[in-house]
């Protein structure tokens, strides 16, 4: 039996968009490599939904091994939230957009065929067992530069303002790696770095990510007050977001660098967001990290 890995894993169900892939001459998009089943691809669905919107939809290639940028191909397109594709069916049209910092169009496909899309499938992201089989596919994968994990945590802004790192539990290659503070002088060390944003209360807040993929879940964690010392204090107000709350939430998502909206913090006055992420390889703990900011 062929036990799966990466978004394989993940993907919660079997449905595919047959779809015919013309990539973009390098003239025209840059120097890119060759594409390969397996290649976890984002795509804009403006053009089918009349509106902005980016999914993910990793590909097989059909009868191929590899596509070359100025080649066609027949892709399959695994939908890695079915929700955004309700519109789409034989005929739409959708970018390809550039693994990089700026989200070029490197290829355009043509929709042949819907295959077995769900209105909604949510995914799978309960941890499994490493065995040296999956590690060797995992190490295969990684070698294609797709869909890695960053070495450490990713950066967080909020406007043009960073937010500073509060904690986090990181794996590398190196190890796990833990930051916290362990007293409360190193808390109040911390909470002497929080900016303090004049931002309006009644608007979500608009937090940008870079060297990050998407995490699987979030929690965003509301105080009533900070204290003396400047540390976030009194009522707690807790706003959690599984797998396909986070995928809805995103914006702007471009290969490492990405948005989303938080909640508006009405009458808090300070504010920790806390991402956890999928692990680097089978087995491996979910790394996860939190950021904080006070509000004027």
């Amino acid at each position: 039996m062929t036990e799966l890995t990466g978004w394989r894993r993940q993907i919660g169900h079997q449905g595919t968009f047959l779809a015919s892939l013309d990539l973009w001459k390098p003239k025209r998009t840059g120097k890119m490599r060759h594409l390969q089943s397996g290649y976890r691809a984002w795509w804009s669905l403006a053009d089918a939904n009349q509106e902005f919107a980016v999914q993910v939809g990793p590909i097989d290639l059909v009868d191929a091994r590899s596509l070359a940028p100025g080649s066609n191909g027949i892709v399959l397109i695994h939908p890695m939230l079915p929700e955004a594709w309700k519109a789409i069916d034989a005929g739409a049209t959708l970018d390809l957009l550039a693994q990089s910092q700026h989200p070029d169009v490197i290829g355009r496909a043509t929709v042949l065929e819907r295959r077995d899309v769900p209105a909604s499938a949510p995914l799978n992201l309960d941890p499994f067992d490493e065995t040296p089989a999956r590690a060797r596919l995992h190490a295969v994968a990684d070698s294609t530069g797709v869909g890695l994990s960053p070495t450490t945590p990713p950066t967080l802004t909020v406007s043009t303002v960073r937010l500073p790192l509060l904690s986090s539990h990181w794996s590398d290659a190196k190890g796990r790696r833990e930051t916290a503070p362990g007293s409360r002088t190193e808390e109040i060390e911390l909470a002497a770095r929080l900016p303090s944003l004049n931002i309006e209360r009644r608007e979500p807040v608009l937090i940008t990510v870079t060297d990050a993929e998407l995490p699987v879940s979030a929690e965003i964690a509301y105080f009533s007050e900070v204290d003396s010392d400047g540390i976030p204090a009194g009522e707690r107000r807790d706003v959690r977001w599984d797998s396909n709350t986070m995928l809805r939430q995103v914006e702007y998502p471009n290969a490492g660098r990405w948005s989303v909206r938080i909640p508006a913090p009405e009458g808090a006055r300070a504010a920790v967001v806390m991402f956890t992420f999928a692990p680097d390889y089978p087995g491996a703990p979910s790394n996860h990290a939190a950021w904080g900011f006070c509000i004027r």
